[in-house]
C-alpha cells in the first residue's frame, strides 16, 4: 500500500518537473536563472502525492526543505548544493536527461558566490575561461530532440563531471554511459560534418565545445582536448564573425575563445583571433569586457611564437632582422599588457589583489596567497601576468640567441638580469594566486582555469629560480593541490 507525503514546499515547479535539486531561493532559484527560465515560485499549500515504499527511517512529516552540506573538496566525492547532492548520493537517481546533467555540469562549473553580484555581468561579454558558454545550452536543448548531436555531448560533459566525484560500481556505470554518450556524440559529429560541410550550426559549435570540456574532466587521450578545440576554432571560423554578433553565438564566441587562444599558444600556431575582423565585428552589439580587450591584445602572442621559432633556424647574420622585429612587437605587446592592468585596476575602487593575514596561509605555499574581488578579476589577472611572462621568455631566448652575434636589440648582462627577475616575480605571483583557484566555493571551474597559468608559471621558475628556493617546493605543493581536485598538472619534462 502507498503511503503519502506532503510535496515540498521549498521546490519549484520547473526543478519538480526536470527532477533535480532546487535550492528554493526567492523570488527565484538559482536553477531557473541557470536555464534562463521565469521561476513559478512554490506552492504555499499542503498537496499530498502518491510516495511508493521507502526508507523507513525517513520522516513523511518533516516540512522544511534539506539542510545544504557545508563546503567539501570535490576530491573526497562531496558536494556543495542540493542538486549535486541529489545526483551523486542517489544511486538510483534517473540520469536520462540532458537537463538533469546539464544542471550538473552548471551547478559544478561556476563559482556563483565567487561572481560579481549584479547577474548581468554574467550574461554579459565577461569571460569565465571553461564555463561562461555553459548558461546557453539550456536554451539550445530546448530546441532539440532526444539523442541529437548537443543532446548527446552534454549528457557526455554532466557524466563526466559526475564520474569525477565518484568510486567504485557507481562509477563504473556512470562511466559506461559516458563513454556510450561520448561515442554517440563523435560518430554524429563525423557524419554531420561530412554531409554539411559548408553548413555549421551554432549548435554544432556547442556540441564540440561540451566535449572539449568533457575531455579536461575525464581525457580519453592526452591531446584529445586540444584536437576539439582546433576544431571548434575551424567551425567558428567558418562560419565568419558576422554570425557571433548577437544572442547565442556571441556568448559562444566570448565564453570559447579565451581557450582558442590558449591552445594555439602552447601549439605555437597563428590563430585567425588576430584578424581585423575577428577583433572587431563579434563586438559591433556588445561591449568587449576588459578580459575580452585583453584576449585581443594578447591574440597577436601564437604568431610570434610561431616566427620566433622560424628566425631560430635561419643563420645568425641572415636572421638578424626578423629577430630584431620579433624583440620589437614582443615588446611593444609588453607594454600593452602593462597599461591593460593599469586601466583594469581603474575599474575597482580597491585593490586588484591583496595577500591574505599570515595566520590563513596555506601550509602547502611558502609566500602569502593572494585574494581577489571576484573570480572575474582573478581570472583576468593571472592570464595577463601568464602573458607577460610568455613575452619576457621569449625575449630572453631571443636575445640569448643573438648577444653572441651582434646586439640584438638594447639586450645586455643587465637586460637580462632584469628579465628574469621579471619573470620570476610574475611567476610567483601566480603561484601566489593559486590558493584562490583551488578553494572548494571554485568549484571546478578553478583549477581548470588555473592549469595554463601554473604550468607557464612552474616552467619558469624551474628554467629561471634557484634549484632548492621555497618557490619550486611551492610548486610541488600545488601540483599535489591540483591532483586532490582531480587535474593532473605534470611536472614539466
Amino acid at each position: 500500500m502507498r503511503r503519502m507525503k506532503p510535496r515540498s514546499t521549498s521546490v519549484c515547479q520547473n526543478c519538480r518537473d526536470r527532477k533535480i535539486g532546487c535550492d528554493g531561493k526567492v523570488p527565484a532559484c538559482t536553477q531557473c536563472r541557470q536555464f534562463r527560465q521565469a521561476c513559478p515560485g512554490y506552492p504555499r499549500k499542503i498537496i499530498f502525492v502518491h510516495q511508493a515504499p521507502g526508507d523507513p527511517s525517513r520522516n513523511s512529516n518533516n516540512l522544511s526543505p534539506p539542510k545544504r552540506p557545508q563546503n567539501q573538496s570535490l576530491a573526497r566525492g562531496r558536494t556543495n548544493n542540493e542538486t549535486g547532492n541529489l545526483i551523486l548520493n542517489l544511486t538510483s537517481f534517473r540520469l536520462s536527461t540532458a537537463e538533469e546533467l546539464l544542471a550538473v555540469a552548471i551547478d559544478h562549473f561556476i563559482p556563483g558566490s565567487k561572481l560579481p553580484v549584479r547577474i548581468s555581468e554574467l550574461y554579459s561579454s565577461q569571460s569565465l575561461v571553461c564555463a561562461s558558454w555553459l548558461g546557453v545550452l539550456p536554451n539550445l536543448i530546448d530546441e532539440e530532440q532526444s539523442g541529437s548531436l548537443i543532446i548527446q555531448a552534454t549528457r557526455t560533459l554532466g557524466l563526466s563531471i559526475i564520474c569525477r566525484c565518484q568510486r567504485g560500481e557507481t562509477k563504473r556505470l556512470h562511466n559506461h554511459q559516458r563513454l556510450q554518450s561520448y561515442c554517440s556524440a563523435i560518430y554524429q559529429l563525423r557524419s554531420q560534418l561530412l554531409l554539411h560541410k559548408e553548413d555549421v550550426h551554432k549548435q554544432t559549435v556547442a556540441a564540440v565545445m561540451s566535449l572539449t570540456l568533457a575531455e579536461l574532466m575525464m581525457p580519453t587521450s592526452q591531446k584529445g582536448w586540444s584536437f576539439h578545440v582546433r576544431a571548434v576554432a575551424q567551425l567558428v571560423q567558418r562560419l565568419g564573425p558576422e554570425q557571433f554578433i548577437v544572442s547565442t553565438a556571441h556568448r559562444l564566441f566570448v565564453g570559447f575563445r579565451p581557450l582558442i587562444l590558449i591552445e594555439a599558444i602552447l601549439s605555437r600556431s597563428p590563430t585567425f583571433l588576430t584578424l581585423q575582423q575577428w577583433q572587431s565585428v563579434p563586438f559591433q552589439k556588445y561591449s568587449p569586457s576588459p578580459m575580452q580587450r585583453l584576449l585581443g591584445y594578447a591574440a597577436v602572442l601564437p604568431s610570434l611564437l610561431h616566427r620566433a621559432d622560424g628566425a631560430k633556424l635561419i643563420p645568425a647574420q641572415q636572421g638578424f632582422a626578423e629577430k630584431r622585429a620579433i624583440t620589437l612587437a614582443l615588446s611593444q605587446l609588453l607594454d600593452v599588457l602593462r597599461q591593460w592592468v593599469l586601466s583594469y585596476q581603474n575599474l575597482f575602487p580597491g585593490p586588484l589583489y591583496w595577500t591574505q593575514p599570515k595566520d590563513l596561509k596555506p601550509d602547502y605555499i611558502s609566500v602569502l596567497p593572494f585574494c581577489f574581488p571576484n573570480a572575474l578579476a582573478a581570472t583576468a589577472l593571472i592570464h595577463c601576468w601568464t602573458f607577460q611572462i610568455i613575452c619576457l621568455t621569449q625575449l630572453y631566448e631571443l636575445g640569448i640567441l643573438g648577444r653572441s652575434h651582434q646586439p640584438c636589440g638594447d639586450f645586455n648582462d643587465d637586460f637580462a638580469l632584469r628579465i628574469l627577475e621579471e619573470c620570476v616575480d610574475l611567476s610567483v605571483k601566480v603561484c601566489q594566486s593559486m590558493s584562490y583557484f583551488l578553494e572548494d566555493n571554485m568549484k571546478i571551474y578553478g583549477p581548470a582555469a588555473a592549469m595554463f597559468s601554473f604550468r607557464v608559471a612552474h616552467r619558469t621558475l624551474l628554467l629561471f629560480a634557484q634549484p632548492q628556493s621555497d618557490h619550486i617546493e611551492t610548486c610541488k605543493a600545488i601540483i599535489s593541490c591540483f591532483l586532490q581536485k582531480g587535474f593532473d598538472v605534470k611536472e614539466p619534462a
